[in-house]
């Protein structure tokens, strides 16, 4: 049975959350020590791509025509980003996207996949106020219709979008308020009456919140950051050989594969290194919550039919349950996985999707979908936290 007909609309991948922004210095925005020191077929290139100086004028006009004057171009080594923010809010937002960039390519060769550098430079856009980000979005064609929306990858332009949270009354209050919290903490310091045991916990409640202060000075420490790696890994592999671009239209990428993967590199940098590789903490107890439940869907029906992401619970059901296939599967079956990924990618611009087809590739590679499957994955699953 064919699927029905999707509208193009429907090709876009946007992440919605409510968060808050930070900053890091522009300075970081270079390869990690690990990359530097690589060697082989584990180096990651990170070398600059040349940049398409015609659809950088093209995209900066266009958008100035639209909403205004007071864009530039900045160029990093794989990106260039139409914005009107702050030089600082570009620095981090530029750090991130590389940073993002890097640990896709790194994550790729990993699983012995041939990565490549995009010919040209990805776009991408920044703006710092969200009513110019969602009339924009509406101009285009994209998803965005709330404050929400903090992100999204169009296919079909195959450029990405972004407004800048740091400029938004809910990012500015925010930080205040964490500031009158330590001020106030460090007066009750210096009152005479304090106990010791009191004056030990208040000092925890300021390395906490000097913590999120911290956090606050990194483009994310939040959903933000989850959003802006989310989306931008969508962008990134698609253009280093990961993802099938020359059928993307036609779907030629599963839909649950490629939301699953991309829900991996959300995982945040809390202090202790970079969060990617890690468990996504968020998406596992959603998965548990829906397992205990008995919400999930039927797998073989999820792998197969994309309406799943249009006429379900998206982010209530196919977005955990996506991650939750993509983490065992990358763990636990890489050798099939690259198989799999191959046979997608030698689809081409005729490629026709139907749900019978899906699920035969997906069996084809990872055995028959049933209930010994699902029962291996679900034990497999129940220890990662």
């Amino acid at each position: 049975m064919h699927m029905r007909r999707i509208s193009i609309a429907a090709i876009l991948f946007a992440t919605s959350a409510i968060a808050f922004g930070s900053f890091v210095p522009s300075a970081f925005a270079k390869p990690s020590d690990d990359d530097e020191s690589s060697s082989g077929k584990h180096k990651v290139d990170m070398s600059d791509v040349p940049a398409d100086p015609r659809n950088e004028l093209v995209s900066l006009r266009y958008v100035e025509k639209h909403i205004g004057e007071g864009f530039k171009v900045r160029r990093s080594l794989h990106y260039s980003i139409i914005y009107n923010t702050s030089e600082e809010d570009v620095a981090v937002f530029e750090y991130a996207i590389e940073k993002t960039y890097r640990a896709c390519a790194k994550w790729c060769i990993g699983l012995d996949i041939e990565v490549h550098q995009p010919p040209e430079k990805l776009l991408t856009h920044f703006f710092n106020e969200y009513k110019e980000y969602e009339r924009y979005s509406q101009i285009v064609g994209g998803p965005v219709s709330s404050p929400n929306i903090l992100g999204y990858y169009d296919p079909t332009t195959d450029y990405s979008y972004f407004y800048n949270v740091r400029n938004t009354p809910a990012f500015k209050n925010a930080k205040l308020q964490i500031e009158e919290t330590i001020s106030q903490l460090a007066d009750q310091l210096r009152r005479g009456d304090v106990s010791s045991d009191q004056k030990k916990a208040i000092r925890r409640q300021i390395l906490a919140l000097r913590a999120s202060q911290n956090g606050m000075n990194t483009f994310g420490g939040d959903l933000t950051e989850e959003v802006l790696q989310h989306e931008v890994a969508h962008q990134v592999l698609f253009h280093i050989g990961f993802h099938n671009r020359q059928a993307a239209l036609q779907f030629a990428n599963p839909r649950w594969f490629a939301e699953g993967v991309a829900q991996l590199f959300e995982p945040i940098d809390e202090g202790g290194g970079s969060g990617f590789g890690k468990v996504n903490k968020t998406k596992a107890a959603e998965f548990h919550n829906l397992v205990k439940q008995n919400a999930l869907y039927p797998v073989d029906g999820f792998v197969s039919d994309i309406n799943y992401f249009f006429t379900g619970n998206v982010g209530g059901i196919a977005y955990p349950q996506s991650w939750a296939i993509a983490h065992y599967l990358t763990r636990t079956k890489r050798k099939e996985l690259k198989a799999y990924i191959d046979e997608i990618n030698r689809r081409d611009g005729d490629f026709e999707m139907t749900v019978e087809g899906e699920l035969e590739l997906f069996q084809k590679h990872f055995g028959k979908v049933d209930d010994a499957w699902v029962k291996r994955w679900k034990k497999y699953m129940e220890r990662v936290n």
